[in-house]
């Protein structure tokens, strides 16, 4: 393996760990390249952020959306370097407002949800070889819906 794959970092935080309605989540990824060799990634409209791919377990292990993925702009995926130094980041609030594969929103239901982000480098420009990281991490979402359906009896 490429020394270089060695100083890359991947940083995944979701705080707090216990979220609702009034208490969002931050949803925050990170990615260093602390080597002394620039590498590739990715780029484009598939990604979360910056090469960044997102993906979000709802408590039945579902995966589920923080924005409806059928409207993302559209264009196409391509790679770029990676230089030495450089932080790329990728920021998302869970706010309990999440959709299906469909695009249908719905509100989280109480539990548990995992995060999981993935980033692939690789050593020169058209390589096959890629070194893949990935992170997870949870948040325990607590619904508001008894407090909602009190409200809608009244």
């Amino acid at each position: 393996m490429d020394p270089s794959f060695n100083d890359i970092e991947l940083i995944l935080t979701a705080t707090p760990a216990v979220a609702d309605s009034s208490h969002h989540a931050i949803i925050n990824a990170e990615v260093i390249n602390r080597g002394t060799k620039t590498t590739y990634r990715n780029e484009g409209c598939s990604f979360w952020a910056h090469g960044i791919a997102l993906t979000i377990f709802d408590p039945n292990f579902r995966t589920v959306y923080l924005c409806n993925h059928r409207n993302r702009a559209l264009c196409p995926d391509y790679s770029t370097a990676f230089e030495v130094g450089e932080l790329l980041n990728g920021i998302a609030l869970f706010d309990g407002t999440i959709f299906d594969s469909t695009g249908v929103a719905s509100q989280a239901e109480s539990g548990i949800y995992t995060i999981a982000i993935r980033f692939e480098t690789w050593r020169n420009e058209g390589d096959s070889k890629h070194e893949v990281l990935e992170r997870q991490a949870s948040i325990r979402w607590k619904s508001d819906w008894r407090r909602q359906e009190k409200n809608t009896l009244r």
